[in-house]
C-alpha cells in the first residue's frame, strides 16, 4: 500500500516522509512525497498546488495503430467520464452522468513494430478529469 511504501522509505532515509499525492493510482503511478525536516508544511503547500490545479502533467504514450497522419498535429478530446470501482480495478467510461474531462494530445512520431504493427508515439496533457 501507499502507507507501507512511505513508511519503508522513511525508515531507509531515517527521516520523516510525507505522502502528497498518488498520481494515477489505478495504474500504479508516481508517488509524490516531501521530506519534512526544516520546512514543516511542504506537503500542505504541494497539496494546495494540486487542489488549485496549478500542477501540469504530461504523459508520453506509445499507442497501437496510427493515430493521425501528420507528426506535430495537436488535438483535444473532451468527454464526460463516469468512473466505476470494481473488485480489483477502476474503469472510466464515457457517460452523460460523468464528470467533464479534457486532454490535449500531440502526435510525436510513427513506428512499425516487428511483425508489421503500426505504432504512434503521443504526448498527452490532461487539463481536467
Amino acid at each position: 500500500s501507499t502507507e507501507e511504501l512511505v513508511a519503508r522509505i522513511s525508515s531507509q532515509l531515517q527521516q520523516p516522509v510525507n505522502s502528497v499525492s498518488r498520481l494515477d493510482a489505478p495504474t500504479s503511478g508516481v508517488l509524490l512525497s516531501t521530506l519534512e525536516m526544516e520546512h514543516v508544511g511542504n506537503a500542505n503547500w504541494v497539496r494546495a498546488q494540486f487542489a488549485g490545479r496549478l500542477v501540469a502533467k504530461e504523459y508520453v504514450c506509445l499507442c497501437h495503430g496510427t493515430v493521425a497522419e501528420d507528426c506535430g498535429l495537436r488535438f483535444e478530446v473532451s468527454s464526460s467520464l463516469h468512473v466505476s470501482k470494481m473488485a480489483s480495478s477502476i474503469r472510466a467510461a464515457v457517460s452523460v452522468s460523468g464528470r467533464e474531462a479534457c486532454t490535449c494530445f500531440e502526435v510525436m512520431d510513427h513506428f512499425r513494430a516487428p511483425g508489421g504493427h503500426e505504432l504512434s508515439l503521443m504526448s498527452a496533457w490532461p487539463l481536467t478529469g
